[in-house]
Order: C-alpha cells, then structure tokens, then sequence
C-alpha cells in the first residue's frame, strides 16, 4: 500500500484500540512478534539463538548458557513491546500528516509519541482477533523509530479513510493481511518460527548440557529482570503501584516488591 498524491485532507480521527483483558495479551504478543523490520527480527531474534545453539554444539558449551539468557531477555522485550497496543489512542492527522500515538508504554508508564507519515512509504495492514495491527514502512532504515500501532476492528474503517487522506492505499475492511511484496506471508513465517525458536531452544539446551546452563550469569540476570517485570505488571493490575507521587518513588517501589518475591523464590527453592 504505496504513498500517493492528490489525497483529499480531512480533520484528524482518533481511535483507541483495547487489548486488556480475554485474548488481549496473546493478541499483544502476537503483534509484538511482527513488529519491526524483516532483517532486525531474522538477524536478532531467530538469527542470533540459531547461531548460539550451533557454536554450542559444535564450539564451545558455554555458548547454550548464553543462548538460554538470550531467549529468556527477547521472550521479555516482546512482552514490554507488547504493552503499547493496550489501550492506547492514535490520532491520525492528514492536515500534517502525523500520527500522534498516546498511551504508549509498559505498566504504570505512558508516554506519547508522533510519526511524521512524511517519512513513511507506505503501510501494512494486519487483522487478528478484535484489532487490527498498521504497520509503517519507512523509506529509509530505521531501528528505534515507531513501527506500528492497533486499532479495535469496529474503529479500522475510520483510521483507513484517514490514512488514505494521508495518501496511503488502505482497504475499507479489515478481512485479510495487506501488505506489499512477500509481507502477507511474513505474518506466519514470523509467528510460527519466533516461539519455536525463543521458547523451543533453551529446553534443548538444557537437555545437552545440563540444568547447571539455568544457573549462568545471564540466565540468573534475565530472571531478575523477568521477576521485576512480573512485579510491576500485578502491581500495576491490581491497582497498588504508587502513580502520581514520582518516578523515584514507583521505581523504589518496584524494587521492594521484586526483592519480596525474590526473597520468596529462594527460600522457596531452599525448603525443596
């Protein structure tokens, strides 16, 4: 769905996509696996484990104890990437071709961000389960840039005569995967392979070397950051995590709490 000229401008549409609760994680997940380019997610998350896996077996074994931290760290940024299609607002702007994303971060943390459209080639439309995912492809190559947002399915048509404002080609109805090139086959290539690799991996190599590759530095590291991950997200979903007094203060808060259920693991493991 390629830019094109002589758009009709139109006021700005708001719409908010909703993905809290029933599928809404597993949606988010899903949607985080597409996100980014082609090369970053074949390079990064399925290129470097393989990778890892291979000198393991053929090099050195401690390369397994580093594949098993490398999984459990991507497995853990897909879940934060995750957080920014819940809730979230995206205001579409064909005036001066902007999207103005709100809402958008982790547990307890909002931020907003804009997209100038005048640096996007075009857009890629993904549709799963109760929201549609737009993806933005940017003319040049870029890595931290925003790459997509969802919408809620009922709210799709209105964010697609907006982009079209914008001068983008975007179907009416959301039914199918629309993309230029290879991407409507993208999507299960990347859903597929990615929990394969990222979940499959590590118990093999566990099963070749050992449970001690469970107790490397880097697992031991990627358990801290999962444990303090799960320790702002229940907080946050039960409604206890301190907001509106700073950020030290919520930050403080989370480290307590993460210490707590640390402290629980251990002593946990310890009575086994």
């Amino acid at each position: 769905m390629d830019r094109t000229s002589g758009a009709v401008r139109t006021d700005p549409v708001a719409v908010e996509s909703g993905l809290t609760g029933g599928r809404g994680p597993l949606v988010r997940l899903a949607f985080a696996l597409l996100s980014g380019g082609p090369v970053f997610w074949g390079l990064v998350v399925v290129g470097f484990p393989v990778a890892l896996l291979l000198g393991g077996l053929w090099v050195h074994a401690g390369l397994l104890e580093l594949l098993v931290a490398v999984c459990a760290l991507l497995l853990l940024a897909m879940w934060w990437s995750g957080y920014r299609y819940a809730g979230t607002r995206a205001t579409i702007d064909p005036r001066v071709d902007s999207v103005t994303l709100e809402g958008v971060g982790p547990p307890g943390q909002s931020r907003s961000t804009t997209v100038d459209l005048d640096r996007v080639e075009a857009v890629s439309v993904v549709p799963l389960a109760d929201a549609v995912l737009v993806r933005f492809d940017y003319r040049e190559f870029t890595l931290f840039e925003p790459p997509d947002f969802a919408v809620d399915r009922p709210a799709f048509p209105a964010a697609a005569e907006s982009l079209r404002a914008c001068g983008f080609e975007v179907p009416g109805g959301a039914e199918d995967v629309v993309g230029r090139g290879w991407f409507p086959y993208e999507v299960p290539v990347r859903i597929g392979p990615t929990p394969l690799v990222l979940v499959g991996l590590p118990p093999y190599a566990v099963a070749e070397v050992g449970p001690a590759v469970l107790w490397s530095d880097g697992t031991v590291i990627a358990a801290v950051v999962g444990v303090w991950t799960l320790a702002r997200h229940l907080t946050h979903a039960a409604g206890v995590r301190p907001t509106g007094r700073g950020r030290r203060v919520a930050e403080l808060f989370d480290l307590v709490v993460t210490a707590v259920l640390l402290g629980a693991v251990a002593v946990g493991v310890a009575v086994i």
